[in-house]
């Protein structure tokens, strides 16, 4: 379900017509692009065969070079827009805990998305052929 999530934001971040890269960093990047990273993932049992799953992703904005020390605000405002809802497979997936911030000309985007899902129990096969023998017990 991870590799849907990052589909559905890279395709939400391809709006701005920028490259997207997912899980991994290059050093000395020179051109304006998007990385998006896993953070974590947990899963919590509920009732039945139910559990909730939480996943934590960043999102790495490099402005181009020459505009590095440029506020990011424009971006800003529109990633929170463009991530608050994900395409994941065939559901839709509203973006939680949303907060960004800015280091060394970098903007840092981060994103929960959390959702249920159903574990199907194992089917038990049924007995296929019983013998029964019945009777009196003679003594």
């Amino acid at each position: 379900m991870i590799d849907q999530i990052l589909k559905g934001m890279a395709e939400k971040l391809k709006i701005f017509g920028l490259p997207v890269y997912l899980r991994e960093v290059k050093e000395e990047q020179k051109t304006s692009c998007f990385f998006i990273l896993p953070l974590a993932s947990s899963a919590e049992k509920m009732i039945g065969n139910r559990y909730r799953l939480n996943h934590s992703f960043e999102v790495q904005y490099y402005p181009p070079i020459e505009e590095a020390n440029v506020p990011v605000e424009s971006v800003e405002t529109s990633i929170f827009e463009i991530l608050s809802y994900i395409s994941a497979g065939e559901d839709l997936i509203h973006g939680t805990k949303m907060s960004s911030k800015s280091l060394n000309g970098v903007f840092h985007f981060y994103v929960d998305y959390n959702f249920y899902s159903y574990k199907e129990a194992e089917k038990e096969s049924a007995m296929e052929y019983a013998d029964v023998k019945n009777g009196l017990k003679e003594e």
